[in-house]
């Protein structure tokens, strides 16, 4: 989710903008100055969870993603896991052969229990991931988001921010060769096959809202959508993270801005995959919706804003 760090690094400076503008307001008439419009454009932040939906319920978060007990009051706190860990499967040189034991599939996968759907899915996205041959993959990438309020609430700025951010971020269509369950994206960004960028798929049942699965021709084509939750600054949304990704603001440098509270909202993040008789992962598109809170400072100013938009990633993996 690079392309929301900018957005929010760039929407955040637009505030403080916009605050330095109203300290010099000295009655109803808005006088729009430079500020706004020397607004740098290669910098921008995403902010995790916005407080203005902070009164909405919370999914309940497992103590252990893999018990299926639900606790009521404590939250989760997302630890990311080993990234010199060995993902779950050992994989084939030839994408012809099964990693591991075959995928059964003796009923009709309509039939399947959401708990079948969602171990069938992980074994196949790992099985994929693990992949230790070549590959080609064509895929792409889209954010769009649109600024609801700022503050100072301006709405001459809140127009100003949604004209600006499709001038900061331009969909992605990338054709990458992967060795070793790795490729490099034309932006430099050295990613595996298949979300999330930082672990292997983990994704309990419980965090899943719904599942379907259907044959299709020798192929079985998997629908899921998640819970609904939340994350902040310090606290990841732990089945969103596990399965697809989440904004991070860790290391990434927004210049003179910082970022002093971000909320974030996930509604339900959604993922298609189709996988074939082998138990490799053909396609995989993903929407992850996001509504968004975000405060900041620089130079002794503060700004913040709210929004929601959405981040979409299609994979075509071609064994």
């Amino acid at each position: 989710m690079k392309n929301i760090k900018k957005i929010i690094a760039a929407v955040l400076l637009l505030c403080i903008a916009v605050t330095a503008c109203a300290c010099r307001y000295t009655s109803n008439t808005i006088t729009v100055s430079e500020p706004a419009a020397t607004l740098p454009s290669d910098q921008i932040v995403i902010p995790t969870q916005p407080t203005d939906w902070a009164t909405q319920p919370s999914q309940p978060q497992p103590s252990d993603p893999t018990d299926g007990t639900v606790p009521v009051t404590e939250p989760v706190t997302y630890a990311p896991p080993d990234p010199n860990a060995t993902l779950p499967y050992q994989e084939p040189t030839q994408p012809g052969q099964p990693a591991t034991e075959a995928p059964q599939t003796e009923t009709d996968p309509a039939s399947w229990s959401k708990e079948r759907i969602v171990s069938y899915l992980s074994d196949a996205v790992n099985r994929s991931k693990a992949y230790t041959g070549t590959v080609e993959v064509d895929r792409t990438e889209n954010f769009e988001i649109t600024v609801e309020s700022i503050r100072p609430n301006l709405t001459v700025f809140i127009n100003l921010a949604n004209s600006l951010i499709p001038k900061l971020i331009k969909p992605v269509d990338e054709h990458i060769t992967f060795n070793g369950g790795r490729g490099t994206t034309t932006e430099g960004e050295d990613i595996p096959i298949l979300l999330p960028k930082r672990q292997a798929f983990v994704l309990p049942p419980a965090g899943v809202k719904t599942a379907t699965a259907r044959k299709s021709g020798d192929n079985i084509e998997i629908s899921i959508t998640l819970v609904e939750e939340t994350g902040s600054l310090t606290q990841h949304p732990t089945y969103t993270a596990g399965s697809m990704g989440y904004v991070n603001l860790d290391n990434f440098d927004l210049g003179p801005v910082k970022v002093d509270t971000m909320d974030i909202v996930y509604p339900g993040s959604t993922m298609k995959a189709v996988i074939n008789s082998n138990g490799y992962v053909v396609t995989a598109d993903y929407k992850v919706p996001v509504k968004m809170d975000a405060s900041g400072s620089a130079l002794g100013l503060k700004g913040a804003f709210t929004g929601s938009g959405y981040q979409t990633e299609g994979w075509v993996i071609h064994w």
